[in-house]
């Protein structure tokens, strides 16, 4: 795992946390156990990926551990599975990156939307 979270261990309640998010927030169906993927964890949080057969939506959630008991983060995405792997642990992107691709833009833009056009 590319420990997103920091460091490495096991929150050892992986399969209480797959039932906190064990259904669609959106048609409220029940996942399947293969669509909740585990992308990280450590020894306070474990960051899941879930996708629904039924509406195809799909769903990141961060379940932390707490002396309070656990808590659940999610947010809708349209990240595949294999996107937030890849995308995990990658650098950020930077005020530098932002502002280059705002210029990229401005300066190109009518190259830049017809090629999304095109594709």
């Amino acid at each position: 795992m590319s420990h997103f979270l920091g460091s490495s261990g096991n929150l050892n309640t992986s399969e209480e946390g797959k039932q906190l998010i064990s259904n669609c927030p959106i048609c409220k169906s029940t996942y399947k156990k293969v669509d909740i993927n585990t992308l990280d964890q450590n020894d306070e949080a474990e960051l899941f990926h879930a996708k629904c057969n039924n509406c195809k939506d799909k769903l990141m959630a961060m379940i932390t551990l707490t002396s309070l008991g656990m808590s659940v983060i999610g947010i809708m995405t349209d990240l595949t599975l294999e996107d937030t792997k890849r995308l995990i642990g990658s650098d950020p992107v930077s005020e530098d990156h932002l502002l280059n691709f705002h210029s990229f833009l401005k300066n190109e833009q009518k190259n830049f939307f017809n090629y999304l056009k095109i594709k």
